[in-house]
Formats: structure tokens, C-alpha cells, sequence
């Protein structure tokens, strides 16, 4: 089990590497850090793809994420510019947010991914704070989020996976868990990575 310490240096090596907000609001709890660490990870992703990241919503200075679930834009996120097309629509990244799709059920993915001016929705991320192995029941869990959100489509063929509006950014599972090779399948029917082993 990684220990507090080692998660919090991890973020400020990350925060470096983004060049963004370097003060965030404290938390002692381990998921909520390991939930924060994956964050920013996927920020460092989307800045390697030629996008600048911008700190919006701070608070005297303070990046403060929604550590519990609220509202698209309640609690600090990160906004993107387009180093090769400034025009291009705008890519924000959350924490703990709540969206709807299908239904008017809200949901809250542990980080979402939208773009445009309406915030549409690119992307989500789970993150699984585990030891052991990754459970079927994690991707069973997952795969109706997936659906329910309309990032995937089902027909009477199987699962139908929506058009990346940003290629290479698919819907993921962090976790510090271990998956088995028996579940991969279910990765690559359903349009969905897992990245496991993250201690």
C-alpha cells in the first residue's frame, strides 16, 4: 500500500510537469489522494497531446477539487487550449462531478472529460484504490456506466463503441489492483483500457 507521503509527492511531481496551480487542498484520505494523483496523470496525458492546461475556479490561489460529487464547473478543474489550433473546442477536466445522459439519474465517474461550450461528454475515469486482483464486478460496474453515459452503444451485433471525439483518450480504469487476462477481452469489446498495477 502506498503511503500518504508517497501519493503527495507524486501529485507535486505531477503539478510540475504540468506547470499549473502548484497549491491544492489538503486531504489525509488515501482514495481521495490516489483519486487526485490519477487527475492529474490524465492532465499530464492531455498536455503530452500539444494542450496547455489552465487552472479555473481557484480559491485564494488554491486548487480545491470537488473531493465529495457536485455540479460540472463546483470546485477547481483544469481547462485545455489547443497549442496547434487555438480555435479548437475547449477540453475541461473534472473531479468528482455528477453527469446524465440516457436518463435523468445522475452519475459521478470519479473524472470526467467533456469538450466544447455545452461540455459535452468525451470521456470518464474510474479510479479502484484495491489490493489483490481487479473483481469482474468492476467491469461489469464500469461497462453499464458506459452505457448509461452513451459512451458506448449496444445493438442487436453487441456493443457498438462511440466515435472518440478525442482519439486515444478512451474511457479508463485506474487501479493499484491487478487485472487478469481473462477479463481483457471485455477491454477491448467494450472500448475501455484498464491500467492496473499502479502502486
Amino acid at each position: 500500500m502506498t503511503s500518504i507521503a508517497e501519493r503527495q509527492r507524486r501529485i507535486r511531481q505531477l503539478l510540475s510537469q504540468l506547470g499549473t496551480a502548484q497549491r491544492i487542498r489538503r486531504t489525509g484520505l488515501a482514495s481521495k489522494l490516489f483519486e487526485l494523483e490519477c487527475f492529474f496523470y490524465t492532465a499530464v496525458q492531455l498536455a503530452q497531446r500539444n494542450k496547455t492546461p489552465h487552472s479555473e475556479q481557484l480559491s485564494n490561489g488554491i486548487f480545491r477539487p470537488l473531493l465529495n460529487p457536485g455540479r460540472l464547473g463546483n470546485g477547481s478543474y483544469l481547462r485545455f487550449t489547443d497549442n496547434v489550433a487555438p480555435t479548437a473546442e475547449r477540453t475541461e477536466l473534472f473531479l468528482n462531478s455528477q453527469v446524465s445522459k440516457r436518463t435523468p439519474v445522475p452519475h459521478c465517474p470519479d473524472i470526467i472529460l467533456t469538450v466544447g461550450n455545452r461540455r459535452d461528454l468525451c470521456s470518464v475515469y474510474e479510479c479502484k484504490d484495491y489490493s489483490g486482483r481487479l473483481g469482474i464486478e468492476v467491469y461489469r460496474e464500469f461497462i453499464g456506466l458506459l452505457i448509461e453515459l452513451g459512451l458506448v452503444r449496444m445493438n442487436n451485433r453487441g456493443a457498438n463503441m462511440v466515435d472518440r471525439i478525442l482519439p486515444n483518450l478512451s474511457p479508463k480504469i485506474y487501479t493499484t489492483a491487478i487485472k487478469l487476462a481473462s477479463h481483457c477481452p471485455l477491454e477491448e469489446t467494450y472500448g475501455f483500457l484498464v491500467e492496473d498495477g499502479m502502486t
